[in-house]
């Protein structure tokens, strides 16, 4: 994250959070002295507002620093503890104050003073300006972060919205309807709680993206010019960060570096696509090895590597009486039933001994041997 959008950020929250100081000491001390126990659990979750502010200014300096030594993949899980920690504490407080409501509700009449409705109307305007302003400055910095606190900010106007209910039922002779009004925004805290604490958890299990999104992605890979199939498909968030890994099928015959261009313009369309995706790891393949179990095969096991596989070819080749500078070239193409070896001769009409090809034939692993005269191979 640039240092002016940081800056924006920050600015933003630090209104929200002297509008929230505002409202939820005003909300608690009107409570209290009004006598409204919906209004002083209103103030409750004013207070989580205030919490979350404090948060998204934390993640904001710390959650969105670069990677370093220790942290490789930067530090977005700490958004997501964060988050589920704070979803946690919600869900707790929520649940004490709903069963307090439950039992103010059968307990003696109460009516709370008639100044409190007036409180409760000051803070639905209060707090549907901090939501547009959020969301606005939301939207501008494609934040999360910043988008979840500003609709905590717009339930908080729900909420003040239930107190005025409650006061006003009480004002027209049914006391209950202001316990009753705390219980129903002891709810909606249990709710936000469980919209911050649920998807942190997911990201913290490294949840993958969900189905259609996963799709989608696929398919843009699928359409790269060069890829002929796909598999071992996985994603996964950190924070507010998509990371995937991808093993996409080419042509045997290409070579590494065009596997290697056909790999950028994969990552380049999925980053176009999508700006959440930070990195995306992709691995050639010529051929589905992950179906075909080629890791755990015979073949692989007994494999050569080229410099072991060109001393053995130079070695058998000498010893059938021909020239090593009659070799212009070797060619190595690891296929899940062997190796096929690709020897290009420097001289056009070279005869080669068939005892030779049946040595070469016989090395552990070998598949297919082939000789191509060097001016038919450009």
């Amino acid at each position: 994250m640039n240092v002016a959008n940081l800056q924006k950020i920050n600015k933003s929250t630090l209104v929200s959070v002297f509008i929230n100081t505002f409202i939820s000491t005003m909300k608690l001390t009107v409570g209290f002295f009004s006598g409204s126990h919906a209004m002083v659990v209103d103030g409750v979750h004013s207070l989580s507002d205030l919490l979350t502010d404090f948060f998204v200014l934390f993640i904001a300096k710390v959650a969105h620093e670069a990677p370093d030594e220790n942290h490789a993949f930067g530090h977005g899980k700490i958004e997501s503890f964060g988050t589920m920690a704070l979803g946690g504490t919600l869900l707790l407080v929520s649940g004490a104050m709903a069963y307090d409501s439950l039992l103010r509700i059968r307990e003696v009449a109460h009516y709370p003073a008639s100044y409190a409705i007036y409180f409760a109307l000051m803070s639905i305007v209060f707090k549907e300006f901090l939501f547009r302003y959020l969301i606005k400055v939301a939207d501008e910095m494609n934040s999360e972060i910043l988008k979840a606190n500003a609709w905590h900010s717009r339930f908080d106007a729900f909420s003040s919205a239930v107190v005025l209910v409650g006061l006003l039922g009480a004002k027209a002779g049914m006391p209950w309807m202001d316990s009753f009004a705390g219980f129903i925004i002891s709810i909606m805290i249990a709710r936000v709680g469980v919209a911050f604490a649920w998807p942190a958890m997911k990201d913290l299990a490294d949840t993958s993206l969900p189905r259609e999104q996963t799709r989608q992605l696929l398919k843009i890979i699928k359409e790269t010019p060069g890829v002929l199939d796909t598999h071992n498909f996985r994603t996964r968030k950190i924070g507010n960060k998509v990371f995937i890994d991808i093993n996409i099928q080419v042509n045997e015959r290409i070579t590494v570096s065009e596997g290697h261009e056909i790999a950028a313009h994969v990552l380049q369309n999925l980053k176009s696509q999508d700006k959440k995706i930070e990195d995306v790891t992709v691995h050639i393949d010529i051929e589905n090895d992950m179906a075909l179990d080629y890791y755990q095969s015979d073949a692989r096991k007994s494999s050569f590597l080229r410099d072991q596989l060109e001393k053995m070819i130079y070695k058998e080749w000498s010893s059938v009486g021909l020239e090593l500078n009659l070799i212009n070239k070797i060619e190595l193409h690891y296929l899940n039933q062997g190796i096929e070896i690709e020897i290009f001769l420097a001289q056009r009409g070279s005869l080669i001994p068939s005892e030779l090809v049946v040595k070469i034939n016989s090395i552990a692993g070998v598949r297919r041997l082939l000789f191509w005269e060097s001016a038919m191979h450009s």
